[in-house]
């Protein structure tokens, strides 16, 4: 629920920085969840919010994300 809490609130404040570490370990966790519920997927996708709420946007907001990615993790999970 953080990283959803995070997105929200950069959407109510003039500058945000936002860092989101090991996105895929969290990724990996919702798989298990939604296949634990048998759902066939998340109705909600982190990676594709966090690139569509980050930016400058016109109304002189501004969201800046940085998104790390663990590799040895990947591999081991995926």
């Amino acid at each position: 629920m953080a990283p959803l809490l995070a997105l929200h609130t950069a959407s109510q404040e003039e500058k945000v920085l936002l860092v989101f570490d090991d996105i895929v370990l969290y990724k990996f966790k919702e798989r298990q969840v939604f296949d634990l519920a048998d759902q066939p997927f998340s109705p909600f996708n982190l990676a594709n919010e966090i690139m569509t709420r980050t930016g400058i946007f016109a109304d002189g907001r501004e969201v800046t994300s940085i998104v790390i990615v663990d590799e040895a993790t990947q591999t081991l999970q995926l």
